[in-house]
């Protein structure tokens, strides 16, 4: 590849949206203009705020159903959900092509089924105009303007129609960041701790996901190898080829994180801090109108995405009394968590312990608020004057938090996300005598607390010994993976999936692993 690349047309074709949740944008699903006299009911809806737009067809039907396709191609694995009354199906799409006509194939026993002509422009349309859907109109009005100005850079052609009256005006829109300013001292600082990689500049490509990239020249022999060893905002480092002599370090972002920084950690290099909104700026300041107008509609998509972003799922605030405790190990198998974060530990009262257990709270006492995961239980037979809403947090949390050793306190507290979740890929963690035939696995840092875990579409049996959930699953491999890779799907308390392949090396012997084993993934729950 020509060092010119940087400044050719490496963003490529639009993205931006996704995976909130199906109601993010709309509200809900809207049905799709199907004849009445069809059996089956066709919904739809447009997922939109996260590192991908997708469009979300959804089919109620009884009966039989294979063979789906979506414009003549069998969707991917992660795309199509079979329901026990129908199907779920998740189409990537460009924003550059969100007027392109989707078709639906699939057969309900022999009768052959099809839907024409699906369009996420239509869905958003639909929305645009309808009063009750007011609360979205800025994000839908981003992304639509996003979309049109997508549409004419990639293409070359004249501005879509998009059932606006005018071409969206970006005259208004300022991009709030400058470029990276850092990169004499970053290359400085490698070339003195004689590395063997040099950064050369950065990038967003925009498919149906936004990448958010770093380009290193590791024409030095082991360069490229050497940056595989690190971390990009809190993930491990992926990298990908970018031309002979070149590496990119790359990773997957919202479009409401645009603006946020990525801190690239290869040691013993200095920490150096990244954000998108640098390549935006500086992208936007050129001389191509058609490019500054696309930066300028992502980076408006953006702040419409993150003024968007939903409430908590679990809205429920329960009211109870404040206590310490002398923390030293957890019922909820997150020790190695706590230890890593430094952070405050909540134990909850029986029920709500099991519910929420690997889970964050916000607990809220007078004007004072602090974030605790729940890795503890306190069970009433072992506390029979407590009552459920009541929390217990280990002692130095307490002093910290309320200053001084004041005795219970009246407190409320909800379910919160872990906070920051976007910078953190899962853990798998293998419990003590985990082996190749049988294991018990416990997910750290995931967004919300797991109710189920999937081996080979097979359910894992949850530990409740004495009846305190201990947040391991546990059952039969069935068979041992030849390469290693152990894939789970784990699943949280709303439902939302995540697929990740853990690589372990679990003995073959009768007596199992003699300590727990931490392996990092990657991937992140969705809102």
């Amino acid at each position: 590849m020509q060092r010119g690349f940087f400044r050719s047309r490496r963003l490529t074709a639009c993205a931006a949206a996704a995976m909130l949740t199906a109601s993010s944008l709309a509200g809900g699903t809207l049905s799709l203009p199907v004849s009445a006299a069809d059996e089956p009911e066709y919904f739809y809806t447009l997922l939109a705020g996260g590192s991908q737009i997708g469009m979300e067809i959804i089919v109620k039907a009884s009966g039989d159903i294979h063979g789906v396709s979506i414009d003549a191609h069998e969707p991917a694995a992660n795309q199509l959900h079979m329901t026990d009354d129908g199907f779920r199906l998740t189409l990537p799409i460009n924003a550059a092509e969100l007027r392109k006509p989707h078709h639906l194939d699939f057969m309900l026993g022999d009768e052959g089924k099809s839907v024409q002509g699906i369009t996420a422009v239509d869905y958003l349309t639909k929305i645009m105009n309808d009063d009750k859907y007011e609360e979205y109109l800025p994000v839908v009005t981003a992304m639509l303007n996003y979309g049109y100005a997508a549409e004419d850079y990639f293409s070359g052609a004249d501005y879509a129609d998009y059932y606006m009256s005018e071409a969206p005006d970006f005259s208004g829109v300022t991009i709030n960041g400058s470029k990276f300013t850092g990169k004499e001292a970053y290359n400085a600082d490698l070339e003195e701790k004689n590395l063997p990689y040099r950064y050369y500049g950065m990038n967003l490509t925009l498919l149906d996901k936004i990448k958010f990239s770093l380009y290193f020249d590791t024409s030095w022999s082991a360069g490229a190898a050497y940056l595989t060893d690190g971390e990009f905002g809190n993930q491990l480092t992926k990298t990908e080829e970018a031309g002979e002599g070149f590496t990119k370090v790359v990773r997957t972002i919202p479009a409401y994180r645009l603006t946020d920084t990525f801190t690239c950690v290869h040691a013993p290099a200095d920490p150096v801090d990244f954000s998108p909104v640098q390549y935006l700026a500086a992208a936007a300041a050129g001389s191509n109108a058609k490019l500054t107008a696309v930066c300028k509609a992502l980076y408006a998509y953006g702040e419409a995405a993150k003024a968007a972003q939903p409430g908590d799922p679990d809205t429920e605030v329960h009211s109870g009394r404040l206590t310490h405790y002398d923390y030293r190990s957890g019922c909820a198998s997150l020790d190695e968590m706590v230890n890593l974060h430094q952070c405050p530990v909540a134990a909850l009262t029986d029920d709500e312990y099991n519910k929420y257990a690997g889970g964050w709270i916000e607990i809220t006492c007078g004007d004072k608020k602090l974030n605790a995961l729940v890795a503890d239980a306190m069970p009433f037979s072992d506390n029979p004057s407590r009552r459920a809403g009541d929390v217990d947090i280990d002692t130095q949390s307490f002093l910290d938090f309320i200053g001084e050793d004041t005795g219970d306190l009246p407190i409320t507290w909800r379910l919160i996300p872990m906070p920051d979740a976007e910078d953190y890929d899962v853990r798998v963690k293998f419990q003590k005598n985990s082996k190749v035939y049988w294991c018990a696995v416990t997910l750290m840092d995931a967004r919300y607390p797991i109710k189920a875990v999937k081996y080979n579409g097979r359910e894992l049996e949850q530990n409740m010994d004495g009846g305190l959930n201990h947040n391991f699953f546990f059952g039969s491999l069935e068979q041992p993976e030849s390469d290693g890779i152990y894939t789970f799907t784990f699943i949280d308390m709303f439902d939302h999936e995540l697929t990740v392949d853990a690589e372990i090396d679990l003995p073959t012997g009768d007596s199992g692993l003699s300590y727990s084993r931490l392996v990092r993934c990657t991937g992140q729950f969705p809102k």
